[in-house]
């Protein structure tokens, strides 16, 4: 895994300044890209809170914290935070379940929600402290598609509803049995306006070519929707099409968290959800983004974690949903010639100024056309391609990931990621024989077994959820712990050689990264894998992309030997290899 053309791009120059001397080196940039980011943010707040169950305002107030204080303080240069697709299927969740708790109350079950957020926020923050940022490295690349995958599934279907005028089922699989009849009810003025933001989402890009840069496609949908929406509604005294609903009194824009239910057992469920889901997609975002920034400037990822914990509870205790770093704005930013986190806080900036001096603009706005573009963001997340893309890495990949989505979309979230989990740590068992903390293979598939049994009685057949999850965490710490990965670090003057020996698995890459990110800069250094008894594709992929920032970083290289006594599981270049 040679790396001598990584350093190939074009000389950027010093990287940008940063905080205050690089608001006056990078303003021309920034403010545009700001502004920009806020013509592409303001509708997707508004549709994301709408389809998450809150009031439109919660993804306003979310995007402003989290580009203002999340942009401030946070670990990453270019990254955008704010409400996310990848957070709505958990805030709705969420948000039904409090409703239940509030006894049918929508505004007590908001309320309750927020406690929700904030505590979650504060365990980021604690979980930032504890230096917890490389835990995106415990998840198999194949699951985590899979989770994300399985998000947009769902808000495809459920906003499929709202495009259509017509009320969705509460249940995944009554959706979908649902979509015919909702498509020969739907109302016609709702579904011509869904159809057409689904349209622009996806050509206007191709139809206003370079003018798209400055005129995003969801502000596209909004010039072309709101007339229309008002030329349908006339005047009716109830809208034909329904409408966003956004207080035009600045004083009834916050709202705050009530705790008295914060201790019930869907509460702790859902803080569970929202700290490993937004805490996961925010650093997969922030890594993402570190190898589209130009400077390639590497992001600190424990700050990352304990300041989008911060801006979360902040946003939660005046009435916001969820934030994380968000990979389509994120990479807009860039595109459009952001330099530094200046951007992000221009951003929520501009979201401020807009819902306090025009707030009436907003309720203008129809749902369908929200609904609309979620379509099109929950087709990207889910979009055949990906599919196709793991399946190439191996049909064992692949069966994770479709359990993953299947779990996701037909139970919960964190239900369908544990059988992500569960089966990949099941089959590197088989795969890596007796060469785990047990001693034994089959003694070590046995008690995994037990725990998938009883994790599935638990939360499908007693519904006794958080015991279930308790169990989840167990047998995953459990799975993390038993395989023996060796690893010995050899320095000969300008050579490093890092020997690997036992099962190399994903279980074992936060022990992994931190010992490669200890290794001195600009070495010779060699990965043996001669001693190991397997690597699987996710430890693969990360060692290609690590070796790839040492060599940019530092001027060295990296590689890997010792393969040749190892065959691949297909032919795909990063494959699991298992000794021969």
């Amino acid at each position: 895994m040679a790396n001598s053309d990584t350093n190939t791009d074009l000389d950027m120059g010093d990287p940008p300044k940063d905080y205050v001397s690089g608001l006056f080196q990078n303003a021309k940039f920034d403010v545009m890209a700001g502004f920009i980011l806020f013509l592409v943010a303001l509708p997707l707040s508004l549709a994301i809170a709408a389809a998450s169950g809150v009031p439109a305002v919660a993804g306003l107030i979310t995007a402003i914290v989290g580009g203002i204080i999340g942009g401030f303080l946070g670990g990453s240069y270019v990254t955008i935070n704010g409400p996310a697709a990848g957070m709505i299927v958990i805030v709705l969740g969420c948000f039904e379940a409090m409703r239940e708790l509030s006894g049918g109350d929508p505004t007590l079950a908001y309320q309750y929600l927020l406690a929700v957020g904030v505590v979650a926020g504060l365990i980021q923050i604690l979980l930032g402290a504890m230096r917890a940022g490389p835990m995106t490295n415990v998840f198999p690349f194949s699951v985590v598609e899979g989770m994300i995958a399985g998000i947009g599934i769902i808000i495809m279907t459920k906003q499929l509803f709202v495009a259509l005028g017509v009320k969705a089922p509460k249940k995944m699989f009554d959706s979908f049995l649902a979509i015919p009849d909702a498509v020969v009810s739907a109302a016609p003025q709702a579904a011509i306006i869904g159809a057409i933001a689904v349209a622009l989402m996806v050509y206007w890009p191709k139809i206003a070519g370079p003018l798209a840069k400055f005129i995003p496609p969801p502000l596209a949908i909004m010039a072309v929707t709101i007339p229309l929406a008002a030329f349908f509604n006339g005047g009716a005294a109830e809208p034909i099409v329904a409408l966003v609903k956004v207080p035009t009194d600045v004083s009834a824009i916050v709202t705050t968290p009530n705790f008295e239910m914060i201790l019930h057992s869907a509460s702790i469920l859902f803080v569970v959800s929202f700290v490993m889901v937004g805490s996961l997609e925010s650093l997969l975002t922030a890594v993402a983004i570190e190898k589209k920034d130009p400077w390639k400037r590497r992001n600190n990822m424990n700050r990352e974690l304990w300041s989008k914990g911060i801006a979360n509870s902040g946003a939660a205790f005046i009435g916001g949903i969820p934030m994380i770093a968000e990979v389509v704005r994120s990479s807009t930013n860039i595109m459009v010639g952001a330099r530094t986190r200046w951007s992000n806080i221009f951003h929520g900036s501009f979201i401020l100024l807009f819902l306090v001096a025009l707030p009436f603009v907003l309720n203008m706005i129809p749902l369908a056309a929200l609904a609309g573009m979620l379509i099109v963001i929950g087709f990207r997340l889910a979009h055949p391609s990906i599919f196709k893309h793991i399946a190439e890495t191996g049909k064992d990949e692949l069966v994770f990931m479709i359990a993953t989505v299947l779990g996701v979309v037909f139970v919960d979230l964190l239900f369908g990621v544990f059988c992500g989990m569960w089966l990949s740590i099941a089959l590197n068992a088989v795969r890596a024989g007796n060469a785990n903390r047990f001693g034994s293979g089959p003694l070590f598939l046995a008690v995994h077994a037990v725990f998938a049994v009883a994790v599935f009685y638990l939360f499908i057949g007693l519904e006794m959820k958080l015991e279930a999850i308790g169990l989840m965490i167990v047998n995953v710490v459990m799975g993390v712990l038993s395989f023996k990965t060796g690893l010995d670090v050899e320095e000969n003057g300008g050579d490093v050689n890092v020997k690997f020996s036992g099962p190399v698995v994903f279980t074992s890459l936060i022990t992994v990264r931190s010992a490669l990110d200890k290794l001195p800069e600009g070495k010779t250094v060699t990965l043996d894998m001669s001693a190991a008894n397997m690597v699987d594709h996710t430890v693969r992929e990360k060692l290609s992309d690590i070796s790839e920032e040492y060599a940019r970083g530092t001027g060295g290289t990296m590689e890997v030997i010792g393969t040749d006594r190892h065959k691949p599981t297909n032919d795909h270049k990063l494959a699991t290899l298992v000794a021969t």
